[in-house]
């Protein structure tokens, strides 16, 4: 709810990865819609981003390659003077400008960045782009005052997206097609539709492998510590070979509030 505004504001997630090759900006794009009672909404339309034979759209923003997995909160304290609102996002970075020592020698396509809008509508990439190498799923960017860091939550690549292969193998289980028991749940070789799957299919991974929750910590938005597990599935979670997908942060007192995202 915008209390300058008086109404409720949705920035929310669009893909059409089959017309990726017809439009200058990606797949994943941010949309926009407002509501004065939460029940009834209205996407305002504009032609600042076309699309096919759409001269007008709710696109807000695309990122330079991407605008992917993100989330808008009210910019920090120490990013203020860029705008009343910031998106954390993840974008594709391009080889021009990119220095590999300013991502701690990361080396992945996808990296988190940040744009700033006044408004919600028109929304500007910081020129400090990217922040950080992406985890993987949605970021979670924080500025925590009492500690003078920022904190960001996401799923270690580490463990990440193996929700494929934790399906497969509990299928394979319940149905007794698992043949090998090796650090008791299986090889993914020998699960049947897990052959494609080299290197995290090996015997006993699947509790190691499975996706949970990390956060990094940084003073400037440019030095990052390694990622540190702080939320994982338990021995109760087997039964439905859960994952922790993302995890929303408020804080609250003292303390922060975690909203967990399980599939």
């Amino acid at each position: 709810y915008d209390e300058e505004l008086h109404r409720f504001r949705m920035w929310y997630a669009q893909s059409n990865m089959g017309a990726y090759n017809q439009h200058g900006y990606g797949p994943y794009f941010m949309v926009y819609a407002e509501s004065e009672d939460g029940i009834s909404w209205h996407k305002p339309l504009s032609d600042r981003y076309p699309y096919g034979d759409y001269k007008e759209t709710n696109i807000v923003y695309t990122g330079r390659g991407n605008c992917q997995e993100f989330s808008i909160t009210p910019t920090p304290e120490p990013m203020a003077k860029f705008g009343r609102l910031m998106c954390t996002y993840k974008d594709v970075v391009h080889k021009e400008g990119f220095s590999q020592s300013d991502l701690n020698d990361y080396l992945f396509d996808g990296h988190v960045c940040l744009a700033f809008s006044d408004d919600g509508l028109e929304w500007r990439p910081y020129e400090g782009n990217p922040v950080s190498p992406a985890l993987d799923a949605k970021h979670n960017l924080y500025w925590d005052e009492r500690l003078g860091y920022w904190i960001m939550a996401g799923r270690p690549y580490a463990r990440a997206a193996t929700e494929d292969l934790n399906r497969k193998v509990g299928a394979a289980i319940k149905s007794g097609e698992a043949q090998t028991w090796a650090g008791g749940l299986g090889s993914g070789a020998q699960v049947p539709g897990a052959e494609g799957l080299a290197g995290v299919g090996r015997a006993g991974a699947v509790e190691n492998v499975r996706t949970r929750i990390a956060i990094v910590v940084s003073p400037d938005l440019k030095t990052w510590y390694p990622p540190r597990d702080v939320l994982l599935p338990d021995a109760a979670d087997d039964e439905e070979q859960m994952f922790f997908d993302h995890m929303t942060m408020e804080p609250y007192g003292g303390q922060y509030i975690g909203f967990l995202g399980v599939q």
